[in-house]
């Protein structure tokens, strides 16, 4: 599928970003009603939080008794369908998650693959958060490439 542009996308400057977070809270929208860190990055909402795994049980758990982090995009500007998205978008171990709604599309990412255990890397939140954005670029750089030539003018 052909990427489009959102029409009427939030420019966001720090009250309008402090607004749409507290409007994402309170409609409980995944990921940022569990987030430990949203900031604002290229006009998307970034966020990240950490989950646990409980090794005895293999359940998701508060136990920490192995913690990893997810990191997630909120995009508001600019669609790519999710098969263009996890064929072309650079992160670690790639997007595990796509989501879309009326305004916007949530793309992550999580560090709890195999041979992830041995990065200590991936504990680091400042690392974490470099990925994230990393992530956001690479998005970008895959609407541009999709984009016809004729298009790519405007």
């Amino acid at each position: 599928m052909r990427p489009t542009l959102f029409k009427n996308f939030p420019i966001f400057d720090e009250k309008t970003f402090q607004a749409e977070i507290t409007i994402l809270k309170l409609a409980e929208k995944y990921p940022e009603r569990i987030a430990c860190k949203i900031w604002l990055y290229k006009n998307c909402i970034l966020s990240i939080f950490k989950n646990s795994f409980d090794v005895d049980t293999k359940k998701l758990s508060k136990l920490i008794c192995d913690e990893w982090y997810c990191g997630y995009a909120r995009i508001y500007d600019k669609w790519i369908d999710e098969k263009d998205a996890e064929s072309c978008v650079d992160c670690h171990g790639g997007i595990t998650y796509y989501e879309e709604d009326h305004n916007s599309v949530v793309i992550g990412f999580d560090c709890h693959h195999a041979g992830d255990n041995h990065r200590y890397d991936l504990k680091n939140e400042n690392i974490i958060i470099k990925e994230v954005e990393s992530m956001v670029d690479s998005y970008y750089e895959c609407y541009n490439n999709l984009l016809l030539p004729e298009e790519k003018k405007e």
